[in-house]
């Protein structure tokens, strides 16, 4: 590749991880994103140049994309903030795409255009038997969804060499405070992926010409396992309430392992307290398959909440 890869979105936590991977292997980056982003560890590093600007501003995103050699689409509003503002989201996420396509027609027309999209698109999935494939009708439940299927569309019709990736939930190896409300619903199956592996999704289809005029479903996978064995998979069954999670306490050792204790007290009244002591070795910083069973369990007759994460690994 002769020119920049051009990382829109590249101040986030998976557009940063995406510089360090393709800094790794000798490409030049070219970061895009908010002039309200934080750029410490991009800004004046080797091999690393940053464009502040908008995708909805075609007077930044057409510099931006002159002389590059890819495109790696990350920026877009993500839920919750996307549900709030619909004309807000579908400027952002599809008016902001149609910018990108139409700089590079213009200016990068040999360039390749990676799209990330979600699985989100495919709707309520919970009665069908896995895996889910990327030929299963699209159907959007929320704003997001609506503004990614449509998105797609945009990118399938472009005058480019594409890619789209429809990636999973991403799991993000930080330590945050987890949702007042936990956000499924009961009987919900949801595969997770690890950023890091998701990271190497877009490298790859950036990097494999093959991988050129398709849609690829990006998630926990199999690793040689059988179709209902992914590697990430959450399940919930809920039956009088939703649970909230009040207390997270964290030890952290020198090497890099992470004995977590969670308290956690339900909405239902009377509920108890349960606590779970999960061991998750060596997986800051690793992927998916690294991860073990963390499971929570509360009962007195009010309350059934099952959170599982499995690894095959």
């Amino acid at each position: 590749m002769n020119g920049p890869i051009l990382i829109t979105g590249g101040a986030g936590s998976v557009g940063r991880s995406l510089v360090a991977r393709c800094r790794a292997d000798g490409h030049t980056v070219r970061v895009f994103d908010l002039p309200v982003c934080d750029f410490t560890g991009l800004e004046g590093e080797p091999g690393i140049e940053v464009v502040q600007g908008d995708i909805t501003q075609m007077a930044t995103v057409t510099p931006a994309v002159q002389g590059v050699s890819a495109v790696m689409h990350l920026a877009a509003l993500l839920p919750p903030a996307s549900e709030r503002n619909r004309e807000r989201t579908l400027a952002i996420n599809v008016d902001g795409t149609i910018n990108i396509i139409r700089a590079m027609e213009a200016s990068a027309r040999e360039a390749v255009l990676v799209f990330s999209s979600s699985v989100s698109t495919y709707g309520d999935t919970t009665a069908e038997t896995p895996p889910v494939r990327v030929e299963h009708p699209q159907t959007a439940l929320d704003i997001y969804a609506e503004s990614k299927i449509a998105s797609e569309r945009l990118v399938r019709q472009a005058q480019l060499p594409t890619v789209v990736l429809r990636i999973a939930g991403i799991a993000v190896p930080v330590l945050q405070e987890p949702p007042p409300v936990w956000p499924f619903t009961a009987e919900q199956r949801l595969e997770m992926v690890h950023r890091e592996d998701v990271v190497t999704a877009l490298y790859k289809a950036l990097i494999t010409p093959a991988a050129q005029g398709k849609t690829l479903n990006i998630a926990g996978g199999q690793r040689g396992r059988p179709a209902d064995a992914s590697t990430w998979r959450i399940t919930t069954r809920f039956s009088a309430c939703r649970s909230r999670w009040r207390h997270f306490v964290v030890r952290m050792s020198q090497g890099g392992s992470i004995g977590m204790i969670r308290q956690s007290h339900s909405t239902c009244s009377t509920i108890s307290t349960t606590l779970i002591q999960v061991i998750l070795r060596r997986c800051v910083q690793k992927s998916s398959g690294c991860w073990r069973t963390i499971a929570e369990v509360c009962s007195d007759g009010a309350c059934d909440t099952l959170l599982s994460f499995v690894s095959h690994s």
